[in-house]
Order: structure tokens, then C-alpha cells, then sequence
């Protein structure tokens, strides 16, 4: 088939002999099928035409679906939501660029062609085995549209091999809604590897939610559909050594019903040998040949399981239920204590007790009738804050009238998945001394008390010496000897280098303090513990509030936090830095006695609280002593 360039040169050849030049264009466009003077019709259309990497792939193995889009510089977002049976990954958008021709006849350009395109790359995982087909899929560019033809693919069901084997499992088959339930594949590796992909099509599931297993072991895995946690470690399987893999997600039911959990599914470049390659210089010079592993695509699969997510009993159920599943633990603290009515106290909330907390939030404080009756509560609530199994909330409340003298327990609802009941987690009380607020007057904060009026102007009638000062002549002379005797110009001299070096003084000091802010209340710490047990036992029953500031104390001396501090929490450090044993079993039975007293509905109260009291003050001066 001759080209367009051949065209025009032998219509040039045979026509500008017999016709004008006039005819002779005509004939040549129209020999071309091109309207004189006109973009072709093809070069106005909008075309889409889709393609494949492979039609024939494993479950869960990411391949390249590829459309090219002909007419157009740019095009709107596609809709992939037709694509059903696919989790489609990354997209890339590139211009390829433009191919043009032009036609001259006699110096004069009769036609121009400019062709622009664009490639749409993005890679598609199969979420089921079978024939799947990708659907048609509408391109939209500057007002006009185009579809592409849809595509069939084969995706086949991998097979394990001696050398890999995959294993699904579930920490529980049978759950509540809102439980968290730990799904783990555990990938049995028994030759080296390449590259590989891992599919969980469980992650794509909208009735549930997904969270991290905790632990510093784990890296993340990017997977179709999200991310798991994966840790190596060598293990038997069938008497059999192997490397496994084993790949972690947390799920959490948003709803009652079966679910399936599909099967996982692991396609790799598995080791198959060595190939030898020939020498660049031929048979005669075999050492300078050489040999390259080589490497074949394999996939293996896990079996199914089932969920079965049992839904909450509604017997029973509490108005104040949030939706908080497991066992929890809830623990309060509020600084400060010693307030006047209005002043702000930051309330510190730390729950505890199931192994993942990163959906798990605080109901409003608002909702609570004893804490809502004698504080003003906002709305705003700081994100909570994971540390050490334990997610801390804090919170501004304000008391509203002086007669508050404690701040009540914050209660939270919880359902025990264990005895398959309601139960409900409260604080200890925080005793609180609310002052009235002194009414502060204009004049009291301009400094005076009252301001009196009327004072009439006084002129002192003492003839005309009352306009002339004694002592009309003033000695005026100056220099450092007069400075020196004068103590006014002597302080002038003096005072300003003596402000400079208690401004630097106290800069060293304050910087100090502020690069090591714990040190500095490590060491308030003990006086502020006396103060607290003092006005603890003015107070009544004082075992929690003596509880609570024990546990500051330590805190504060050891550097960690002091919420919901136990005696085991801090035994093994005070042994660390040299605590003796008599110390540490009078500090035992002091956690004993409080927490009795605090937690045991009154059967383990103390009889004699002022000898808590001193006893507290006894075992925490002994830690101070040896701390300091």
C-alpha cells in the first residue's frame, strides 16, 4: 500500500502537467478521502481501546489493564465501579504524546492532521476464581465519550507445592459485634524467592473494620485492599523445616451474621535453577561464560473459614451503652484539685482492657447526670492517646458551685464478652475544694478601694513666699567622684549590670528546668505527697485520695505515668535503684490497705486512717531519702 507521501508525489507528477494547479489539488484530496481545507473525521473522534497484561492469571495476582484513549490531550476520572470483581490499585495517567501529518501541493498546505494520546495504566487484583470479564468502561474528554471493549480473563485457583504452603486462621470462629478477632496466614517458604503478592480479600469486606496487631516485631506488608503486619521466623510444618511468614490483621464486626472469610492467596517468583549463558565471544572462550538464576511464577492458597458474629443481647441493655465490647478498666485523675468555682480542671481518662484501642473513644462526659449536675463539660474532647495498652482522654470541666466536694466517678458501659453481660466500669471519686470567687470592682483593679469627689482646690494665703522654693541655689556639679558619694547616681551605676546577671541567672534556671521538666517535679514530689495526705485526712475516708497521690509520687520520682499505678508497676524499678526490702513491703501493704479500702465495697476498710496517713509518709520519705 503506497503511503500519503507517495500519493501526493505522483499527484503532483501526473496532474500539474495536464490541469491547472487548481484541479489538481482537488484531485489529489479527493484521491485521500480529505475535504479541501478540513481536520479529518478521524481526528475530531474520541477513541478507547483497553488491553491486558495477561488473560490468564492467579487469584489475587496483580496484572496491568491498560486503556489508550486516541483524540484527546487529557481526560476526566474514569469510573472503575463496574469493576466488581476486582480490587483495582494504583493508577497512572500519561500523555504519549502526537503524531501529525500535513499536505503541500506547490508551496500551498492544503491539509493538516494533529493525533494526540493518552495511556491510562492501572493494575487490577481478581478477587474470585473463573472467567471473569472487565466490563466496558466509559472515557469522558472535553464533552465527548467513548467506551472500551469489555475483556475476558481466566483466574485460576492456586495449588500448593512441597516447597510453599499457606495456612488461614482465626483467633476465634465466633465472636460479638464490636469484638476484635485476630485473622493470621501463615506462609511456609521452602525455597528462596523473589518478588511477591499477597491477597487477602477479606480486607476489602465493608461489615467489618480493621486494626493493627500491637507489637514491635511487625512490619507492614502493602496488600490488595490495605495493609497487614508480618513477622518472619523459621517453622516446622509436617516434619518439614521451613521460613514462614506470617502475615496478621485485626477485624471487627460491624454487624451480626455468618460471614465467609475467603481464602488468602500468595503469588511469587520461586527459585527454579540456573541457566547458563553462552560467552560473547563464543564456544572457543567458555570461561568467560557465566550462569544467572531463573526464576518461575507460582502461586499457592489457603483454605476458606467461616465467622460466626453473634449479636448484642438486648435484655439487659443500658441506656448509656456506647458500643465498647470486652473487659474494661477505667481509671481518673484531675489537676488541679484546690480550685474556685469556674476555674478550669483537666480531667485525665485512661481506659484499659481489651488489646486494641485505636477505635475505641470516650462517650461524652456531658452524658453522665452525676458529673453534668455540679460541672460545666464543653462538647470538645482532645483525641485519645495510645501508651503502653492503655488510651488516655483528657477533658476540661469547671465546677459550678461551691458546695462541690468531689468529683463524682465517670462511669463507662461496657458489654463482657466472657459472661455475656452489661457490665459497667466507674473511677474512684477525686475529692475537690471548690472556693467562692471573689468579686473583683473597677476600682479594686485600679488599685484603690473607693475614689472620693468633690474635693475643692485649696490655695495657701501665706503672702508671696509661697510661690519661691527654699534653697534657690542647687550645687550642680557632676562627674565620678560626685556619683560615687551619691547614693542615687551610685544605684543608676549599679542596678543595671546587677539586673543583667539575675535576668541571666534566672534564664540558666528556667532553661534547665525546661530541658528536664521531670527532674524538677521529681523533686516537689515529696512535699507535694505530704501536703496531699494531710488534706487527705481532714477529708473522712481518705484511702483513695491517699491511693492517688502515692501514686503521683512515684510517678513523678520514677518518670513514667502515674495513672492507675499498681505496686507491681513499680516494684521491679525501685529494686533497680537499690530500694530495700523492708521498704518495699511497707509500701506493699500500704497498696493493700488503699486499695481495700478503695475497692472492696467497704469490707477491707481501714479503722484507723491518720496511721495510713502517717504510714504513707513514713514509706514515702524512706524512697526519698534513697532516690534523692
Amino acid at each position: 500500500m503506497l503511503s500519503i507521501e507517495t500519493w501526493i508525489r505522483i499527484g503532483n507528477m501526473s496532474l500539474i502537467g495536464t490541469y491547472r494547479n487548481t484541479f489538481a489539488a482537488i484531485a489529489v484530496v479527493c484521491l485521500l478521502g480529505i475535504k479541501a481545507g478540513s481536520r479529518p473525521a478521524f481526528g475530531q473522534e474520541l477513541t478507547a481501546t483497553a488491553a491486558v497484561e495477561s488473560q490468564d492469571v492467579f487469584l489475587g495476582e496483580p496484572f496491568l489493564f491498560q486503556i489508550k484513549i486516541t483524540g484527546a490531550d487529557s481526560i476526566d476520572k474514569p469510573d472503575f465501579s463496574a469493576l466488581t470483581d476486582f480490587v483495582v490499585r494504583e493508577q497512572n495517567l500519561n500523555q504519549t504524546g502526537s503524531s501529525s501529518f500535513s499536505i503541500s501541493i506547490n508551496g500551498r498546505q492544503v491539509q493538516s492532521n494533529s493525533e494526540k494520546s493518552v495511556l491510562l495504566n492501572t493494575r487490577i487484583v481478581p478477587r474470585k476464581v473463573g472467567i471473569l470479564t472487565i466490563p466496558s468502561i466509559e472515557i469522558s474528554a472535553n464533552g465527548k465519550k467513548a467506551r472500551t471493549a469489555p475483556i475476558q480473563i481466566r483466574v485460576n485457583r492456586p495449588a500448593e507445592t512441597e516447597d510453599f504452603k499457606l495456612r488461614l486462621s482465626l483467633s476465634n470462629t465466633k465472636c460479638y459485634v464490636g469484638e476484635p478477632v485476630i485473622l493470621r496466614a501463615v506462609w511456609y517458604v521452602g525455597t528462596k524467592v523473589g518478588n511477591y503478592e499477597l491477597s487477602v480479600p477479606i480486607l476489602g469486606n465493608a461489615n467489618f473494620t480493621f486494626a493493627d496487631p500491637q507489637g514491635a516485631q511487625y512490619s507492614q506488608v502493602q496488600v490488595a485492599g490495605g495493609n497487614v503486619a508480618a513477622v518472619q521466623s523459621p517453622a516446622m510444618l509436617d516434619g518439614r523445616q521451613y521460613e514462614s511468614v506470617t502475615f496478621s490483621k485485626v477485624l471487627i464486626p460491624k454487624k451480626s451474621g455468618t460471614f465467609e472469610i475467603p481464602a488468602a492467596s500468595v503469588v511469587c517468583a520461586a527459585y527454579a535453577g540456573q541457566q547458563k549463558q553462552q560467552s560473547p565471544f563464543g564456544d572457543d572462550f567458555p570461561f568467560f561464560a557465566s550462569t544467572r538464576d531463573v526464576y518461575k511464577k507460582v502461586a499457592v492458597s489457603s483454605e476458606s473459614t467461616v465467622l460466626e458474629v453473634l449479636p448484642m443481647p438486648t435484655t439487659g441493655k443500658p441506656a448509656g451503652f456506647a458500643g465498647h465490647v470486652g473487659e474494661y478498666t477505667i481509671a481518673v485523675s484531675a489537676t488541679p484539685v484546690d480550685v474556685s468555682i469556674g476555674d478550669p480542671i483537666t480531667l485525665t481518662v485512661a481506659l484499659s482492657g481489651p488489646a486494641y484501642l485505636d477505635n475505641v473513644e470516650l462517650p461524652p462526659l456531658g452524658d453522665q447526670p452525676a458529673l453534668a449536675k455540679d460541672f460545666r463539660i464543653p462538647k470538645e474532647i482532645a483525641p485519645g492517646k495510645i501508651a503502653g495498652g492503655t488510651k488516655v482522654f483528657t477533658q476540661s470541666i469547671r465546677a459550678m458551685r461551691e458546695d462541690v466536694q468531689c468529683i463524682p466517678p465517670v462511669e463507662l458501659v461496657y458489654f463482657d464478652t466472657k459472661s455475656g453481660q452489661y457490665k459497667t466500669a466507674r473511677s474512684v471519686p477525686i475529692p475537690l475544694k471548690v472556693k467562692a470567687t471573689r468579686v473583683v470592682t473597677p476600682g479594686m483593679a485600679e488599685g484603690v478601694d473607693h475614689v472620693i469627689a468633690g474635693s475643692a482646690l485649696e490655695a495657701w494665703g501665706k503672702g508671696i513666699a509661697h510661690n519661691y522654693e527654699a534653697g534657690a541655689l542647687v550645687d550642680q556639679r557632676s562627674g565620678p567622684a560626685v556619683w560615687i558619694r551619691s547614693p542615687a547616681w551610685l544605684g543608676l551605676l549599679v542596678f543595671p549590670p546587677c539586673i543583667y546577671f539575675v535576668t541571666l541567672a534566672a534564664t540558666v534556671v528556667i532553661r534547665r528546668r525546661r530541658a528536664d521538666p521531670l527532674s524538677t517535679k521529681a523533686r516537689r514530689a515529696y512535699g507535694e505527697f505530704a501536703r496531699n495526705c494531710r488534706t487527705a485526712a481532714r477529708g473522712g475516708k481518705c484511702a483513695p485520695a491517699l491511693l492517688e497521690a502515692m501514686r503521683v509520687y512515684l510517678g513523678c520520682k520514677l518518670k513514667i505515668p502515674s495513672v492507675a499505678l499498681s505496686y507491681r508497676d513499680v516494684e521491679a524499678l525501685l529494686v533497680g535503684k537499690g530500694i530495700d526490702q523492708d521498704t518495699l513491703s511497707s509500701l506493699r501493704q500500704f497498696f493493700g490497705q488503699c486499695e481495700a479500702d478503695s475497692y472492696a465495697g467497704g469490707s477491707g476498710a481501714v479503722a484507723d486512717h491518720s496511721s495510713l496517713v502517717e504510714k504513707g509518709i513514713e514509706v514515702a520519705g524512706k524512697i526519698e531519702r534513697r532516690l534523692r
